[in-house]
Formats: structure tokens, C-alpha cells, sequence
């Protein structure tokens, strides 16, 4: 083989190695979201949940999102169009609303599967939300458009209660459990 066979043997290589570490990269490699957990990926293994809120895409703003762990914190994102659209804000469930919403984790299945008449408001101007529950290492994508889950389940009532308490509306607290935790944070300051 002449110089020439040799080089154009040796750019083919690398031609084909830069294509596929950007297939690799752009394809295969599993992605993650949210993209930073720190120290509590082990604990989003165990239970969490991702929330996002989206529309027509008609919008410039960015829309809000959420993400919960099992030990009831969570990263607020408020989205809008605002300098504080991506300040997260950190706090922590109502106990009583955490142990509603883990109270459907055996029930997730049922709403994966595709609508029988879907109902998508964001095609209208609305907005739908998605989710991405982990319970136990397994993923289950919940869409109020694309899924079972819809928007009168008993399921996403209870989510949006979530967003509620998470956007100031807070939740009717009248369980025990809630007034014991909140008279102890108030006396002894734990969390």
C-alpha cells in the first residue's frame, strides 16, 4: 500500500471514531433528569418524583417543575418569565400529602398506558404536566395528555394539590399527624 492508501486508511479510522463517540454520546448515553442530584441519587432510587408543567410551546417562558424525594423535600422551580424563573426554592411536603401520594405507588401501572379518549388542553392553549415517579429503581412516565392518568383521576387531583402547596396555595391541613408536626417544628425546631 502506497503513503496515500495509508492516510486515507488512518482519516476514514478517525472519521468513523469521532461519529461514534457523538452517537454514543447523543444517543446511548442514559440520561438523567434532573441532571444534578448531588448526594441523593441513592434516596431517588428509593422514591421520587419529577414534575413538569408544559403547554402549546407558543410560550417563551420557562415552564415550572419540581422534584420530590422520599424524605419529603423538595427543588421548586416556578418558572415565568422573571429573573427568578430558575431560583429553585427547597422545602418539604405536608406529611399527610407524602403519605397520600405514596399511598399510590402500587397504582402506577395502571396509569401508563395510553388514554382511551385523550384529553390534551395544551393543544388548546392549557396545560398538561408530566411526571416521572422512581419507585424502587422503576421509572413509570405519567402524562396528563398521553396517558391514563388524565386530569380527574384520583391520582392527579392529589398532583395537583401538589402544585398547589408548592405555588402558596397550601393544602386544608386537619390530620393529627399535620398539626402534631407543624406544634413540634414550632417547639423544638426540627425538621
Amino acid at each position: 500500500m502506497k503513503r496515500d492508501d495509508w492516510m486515507l486508511f488512518f482519516l476514514t479510522f478517525l472519521t468513523g471514531l469521532a461519529i461514534g463517540m457523538y452517537v454514543y454520546l447523543m444517543a446511548f448515553k442514559p440520561i438523567y433528569v434532573p441532571d444534578n442530584l448531588n448526594d441523593t441519587e441513592a434516596e431517588a432510587g428509593e422514591w421520587s418524583l419529577v414534575a413538569k408543567r408544559y403547554s402549546d410551546g407558543s410560550s417563551r417562558y420557562v415552564e415550572p417543575s419540581f422534584r420530590v424525594l422520599s424524605d419529603r423535600s423538595y427543588v421548586y422551580l416556578p418558572g415565568g418569565d422573571s429573573d427568578s424563573a430558575l431560583s429553585p426554592i427547597e422545602g418539604k411536603f405536608s406529611a399527610g400529602l407524602m403519605r397520600d401520594l405514596r399511598g399510590y405507588d402500587d397504582e402506577l401501572v395502571a396509569y401508563t398506558y395510553p388514554p382511551l379518549q385523550p384529553d390534551c388542553p395544551s393543544s388548546r392553549g392549557g396545560y398538561d404536566y408530566e411526571y416521572r415517579f422512581t419507585v424502587d429503581n422503576t421509572v413509570y412516565l405519567l402524562d396528563t395528555c398521553e396517558t391514563a392518568l388524565g386530569h380527574n383521576s384520583g391520582l392527579a387531583v392529589l398532583l395537583q394539590e401538589a402544585w398547589s402547596e408548592l405555588e402558596g396555595g397550601g393544602r386544608p391541613s386537619g390530620s393529627f399527624s399535620d398539626w402534631a408536626e407543624k406544634w413540634l417544628n414550632e417547639r423544638i425546631g426540627a425538621n
